[in-house]
């Protein structure tokens, strides 16, 4: 059967050429703000929670999505070369808080999940 179809089509190869010329530049380092790691299946929600409260706040955060170990997910915090680590474990959920981890000074803190965006801002500044 025939279907009308409109569509446009720029060469990937033609469309960096031209930023080039345009002088824009990408940014090639993969750099989030804050990476969330929680231990058990019983803190991903209060994590999925947390990531998209830094998100609305400007921030870039993620997190890991397969329950991996801590180690494991401290891995990630070095791939994504993350400025800060948000833990949130089972002690945590039945806190209401989380642990931040600032990856260059090493210091850490337990924040109120109301607090978490006031904390970052102090550590990284307003995005």
């Amino acid at each position: 059967p025939s279907v009308d179809a409109i569509g446009f089509a720029m060469g990937l190869e033609r469309l960096l050429l031209y930023a080039d010329l345009a002088g824009v530049e990408f940014d090639t380092e993969d750099r989030i703000d804050v990476f969330g790691m929680p231990l058990g299946h019983e803190a991903n929600g209060s994590m999925f929670k947390m990531i998209e409260t830094l998100r609305e706040a400007g921030y870039d955060a993620d997190m890991d999505y397969y329950n991996k170990s801590m180690k494991a997910q401290f891995k990630q915090v070095d791939r994504f070369n993350a400025k800060i680590a948000m833990i949130c474990g089972s002690d945590e959920v039945a806190e209401n808080v989380v642990t931040l981890k600032n990856i260059e000074t090493q210091e850490q803190c337990r924040v109120a999940h109301d607090d978490v965006v006031e904390q970052v801002r102090k550590w990284i500044g307003a995005k």
